[in-house]
């Protein structure tokens, strides 16, 4: 990471030399330094505030990272249980089944019901086990290339955020995210419609950007932020009302800092209370599958008994 960045911070030092403002340098590199970076070094530079603005930025991106930190370590054991769940479902059907198949083979007696669909099932997949994952990869590309309409992608942005449970803790991350860049951007002056066109442009939703965007425009028209808000299908009443109360009072920006903070709050909360929910029933949908395929293969061995 260091290497890589070594030329662009040379060419940087290069450029300021060369008389041009640290912002504009840093444009040169948008895939590194975001517009909401670049647009608060250009504020510091015309307000002689710079080294406080990249203090403000590094705490921004140190929350940021906290935050993403934060969700990793929450989502890491369910992922867990699925790769373990997948990885022994497919040993035994790939490697320890059809090796039972023989023993099988030698009884001579019908096998239940249940032992022959999964010894079928076990030898389709043993033929076919490239071709399903091949045929599962094609399926992945193909959607993540359907994705790249911007209809498509729309479309599936909204119907994210309209998942029980879920959709309402994507939510609260985008307006969590809202909420701490549009509190350090009016902090440092900028103005609410210019901090907002920014952050459009920061937002990885679409839905959401729209509807941001939809906001931004209501108040490029005149409207009051609250009254932008409102007009918006994403965000609740309590948020708007909170926020309305910032407007009122002119303590905006504090009032969307607090608002973010709390949203963390409901965010690791909601989250830790979702994965209580998955986690149970995960480990059974995972054992209830293993179960299955090891009373399979024992209950010939208890006809054979019976019959004895």
């Amino acid at each position: 990471q260091q290497a890589r960045l070594k030329p662009v911070i040379l060419d940087i030092v290069s450029e300021v030399k060369s008389g041009a403002d640290f912002s504009d340098a840093l444009k040169k590199y948008p895939h590194i330094f975001s517009e909401l970076y670049t647009a608060l070094v250009k504020i510091g530079e015309s307000s002689g505030t710079l080294g406080q603005n990249l203090r403000r930025i590094a705490e921004f991106l140190e929350e940021e990272m906290d935050f993403k930190s934060n969700i990793i370590s929450i989502v890491t054991y369910p992922s867990l249980i699925i790769c373990v769940g997948f990885f022994t479902i497919f040993v035994l059907l790939k490697f320890v089944i059809p090796k039972l198949v023989g023993i099988f083979e030698e009884m001579d007696q019908a096998l239940p019901l249940a032992t022959s669909i999964l010894v079928n099932f076990s030898n389709f997949f043993s033929q076919w086990w490239f071709f399903i994952f091949g045929l599962l990869a094609a399926a992945v590309i193909a959607f993540k290339y359907s994705l790249k309409n911007p209809r498509n992608r729309l479309n599936w942005d909204k119907a994210i955020l309209s998942l029980p449970l879920l959709g309402a803790i994507l939510t609260k991350i985008e307006v969590c995210r809202l909420t701490r860049t549009l509190s350090a951007l009016l902090k440092n002056g900028v103005s609410l419609d210019t901090s907002l066109r920014v952050l459009t442009k920061t937002i990885g939703n679409l839905y959401f950007r729209q509807e941001l965007n939809g906001v931004a425009q209501k108040i490029k028209e005149g409207s009051s932020f609250n009254g932008a808000l409102k007009a918006s299908n994403i965000f609740d009443p309590a948020f708007i009302n909170v926020v309305t109360v910032g407007e009122n009072s002119g303590t905006l920006e504090d009032v969307l800092e607090g608002l973010s903070v709390d949203y963390n709050k409901e965010i690791n909360r909601g989250l830790k209370n979702f994965l209580n929910l998955l986690e149970p029933a995960l480990i059974l949908g995972v054992g209830l599958a293993v179960a299955f395929v090891v009373l399979s293969m024992l209950l010939p061995i208890f006809y054979m008994d019976l019959n004895f």
